[in-house]
């Protein structure tokens, strides 16, 4: 009787193992057919190479950047911070970056957007309707900066027209958007190295 329970006993417990062992795989695979990772972010895609999309992505003229911002959110500050550097970026390496705000009510729904149409002395506001016809078209190259998804992992998701950028804490959100913009852009440092020279300069 004694040998039958402790048969059992170890029965449980190499199942126990065994679920463990599955359940940090899955946490630690990845569902993406193509993959690597540079200074701690993951560069993934379904459709193919990172690095392929990336150059297709960098012949558009024309960019919007689309942050996530939340009507009530402590991570906005952030994500702003990334917005910034992107921008940056982009317009030192002569793209037209159009500015998409995306805002999200308490529920995650998507409320509205703001857009400048490329032009900083203007802010529209645009429904949220329209908003979804900009980031469905594509035509549109879209860079997307987003909130922290449920894996909390640093990742950069291509497709065929758009690049999303999402931190594994809204802290970082501007730390992961500059890995993704030095290995899309071999003067990225530069310019924001320039960009805060003359920013210290003029105050």
């Amino acid at each position: 009787m004694q040998k039958k329970t402790e048969k059992v006993v170890a029965a449980f417990l190499l199942a126990g193992i065994i679920c463990l062992v599955v359940f940090f795989f899955l946490q630690n695979s990845s569902s993406y057919k193509f993959q690597y990772s540079k200074g701690g972010v993951l560069f993934a895609s379904n459709d193919a190479e990172p690095a392929a999309l990336m150059r297709g992505f960098n012949l558009s003229d024309t960019v919007f950047v689309s942050p996530a911002l939340y009507e009530q959110g402590a991570g906005n500050n952030s994500v702003l911070s990334a917005f910034n550097l992107v921008q940056v970026v982009f317009i030192g390496n002569d793209k037209n970056a159009v500015s998409l705000w995306r805002v999200f009510d308490r529920n995650g729904m998507l409320a509205s957007c703001r857009t400048n149409n490329g032009d900083v002395l203007k802010d529209i506001e645009v429904s949220a309707s329209g908003c979804r016809k900009i980031l469905d078209d594509r035509n549109n190259a879209i860079l997307l900066i987003s909130m922290p998804a449920s894996d909390k992992k640093s990742k950069v998701v291509f497709s065929q027209n758009s690049i999303e950028i999402v931190p594994d804490k809204t802290e970082n959100a501007a730390a992961v958007s500059f890995s993704f913009l030095k290995a899309m852009y071999d003067n990225a440092e530069l310019i924001i190295k320039k960009t805060n020279q003359f920013t210290e300069f003029v105050k």
